[in-house]
């Protein structure tokens, strides 16, 4: 497995970057992020994986990602919020920007 980092970005940690996984490697995705297959296949959680498929992960969740063939992921790594709360309460009426 390699790992390409594009960048870091916040106290957060929002992220991006590439793996590249082998055939027959098994990669453990973590924390609250979205993986992109861009090519390759594998499988996970017993699901396929194939081009375009995407993964996520949420908060404290781990995902097993085995490949089948070389597979290239693209990792978006997603803030994590769970310890912001809720500013109060809104009136749930919302308008789309124009």
């Amino acid at each position: 497995m390699s790992e390409k980092l594009f960048g870091v970005w916040t106290e957060r940690r929002t992220q991006a970057g590439l793996f590249k996984l082998a055939k027959g490697a098994r990669f453990e995705a973590w924390a609250t992020a979205v993986y992109l297959v861009l090519s390759g296949a594998g499988a996970c959680a017993g699901n396929p994986l194939k081009q375009y498929t995407t993964v996520y992960v949420e908060v404290n969740e781990r995902a097993t990602i085995e490949a089948s063939e070389e597979t290239l992921l693209l990792h978006y790594g997603l803030p994590d919020l769970s310890d912001i709360e809720a500013a109060g309460q809104t009136s749930g009426t919302l308008q789309a920007a124009e």
